[in-house]
């Protein structure tokens, strides 16, 4: 009968003991999957707002030597833009447009052309003639029956020449020879003028030539003829 009861006694002792253990496993359980999911809702938390908090923290606590300064530098350019106007003026001269000779060169123009003679002088120097010569311009001008012909060291001049010294011929004589036609032979291609006092006698000419002849060629063997120095 004692034996009996030891045996339930010690089957019921065992009993609890089994419901004690299951209770502690069960128990232990419960609290790791408590852990687990606390330990991952306070991850995923930390994560969440704890991630900016930990990067200034940690930035906070960085030795001065491991903190990283960067300096940027901005370099602004100021262009100015500057435009000139430059007005230009344009002046237009109209001038009345005149025919005019070269004193020393010949021409080919009749008499009856209109011919601006340039009549004053071109240099200071003044051309040491002889007595029956005009000085004009720094040359020697003179009137000779020699048909056409000069001496040495002069030519035919023209009658823009002339027009400018005729009057100066006056008191003048022929250089050799008395001329037989009294119109000019100059180095133009037309006579423009004559030697109207004393035509074909000696001199000295009581007046210088004047204009006449108009637009001759007369060309006799001792035609008055007007030479001066080259």
């Amino acid at each position: 009968m004692n034996s009996r009861k030891l045996e339930d006694g010690q089957l019921n002792e065992a009993e609890t003991s089994n419901k004690t253990n299951n209770m502690r496993r069960i128990g232990n359980m419960l609290l790791s999957w408590m852990k687990s999911k606390t330990f991952l809702f306070g991850l995923l938390f930390g994560l969440l707002t704890g991630g900016i908090g930990l990067a200034a923290a940690t930035t906070m606590w960085l030795a001065p030597s491991e903190t990283t300064s960067t300096t940027t530098k901005i370099t602004i350019t100021s262009t100015i833009s500057s435009t000139t106007t430059t007005q230009i003026t344009t002046t237009t001269t109209t001038t009345e447009s005149t025919t005019t000779t070269d004193v020393f060169t010949p021409s080919t123009m009749t008499c009856n052309s209109t011919v601006a003679t340039p009549c004053t002088t071109t240099t200071t120097l003044v051309a040491s003639c002889q007595s029956y010569e005009v000085s004009w311009n720094n040359h020697c001008y003179y009137l000779d029956g020699s048909g056409g012909n000069c001496t040495t060291g002069y030519s035919r001049a023209a009658n823009a020449v002339l027009t400018c010294i005729a009057s100066q011929f006056a008191g003048k004589t022929y250089r050799n020879t008395t001329s037989n036609n009294c119109c000019i032979w100059t180095s133009d291609t037309y006579e423009c003028y004559i030697m109207s006092s004393n035509c074909n006698a000696a001199g000295p000419f009581s007046l210088g030539p004047k204009y006449g002849c108009t637009n001759l060629q007369q060309q006799y063997s001792q035609q008055m003829t007007f030479c001066g120095s080259n």
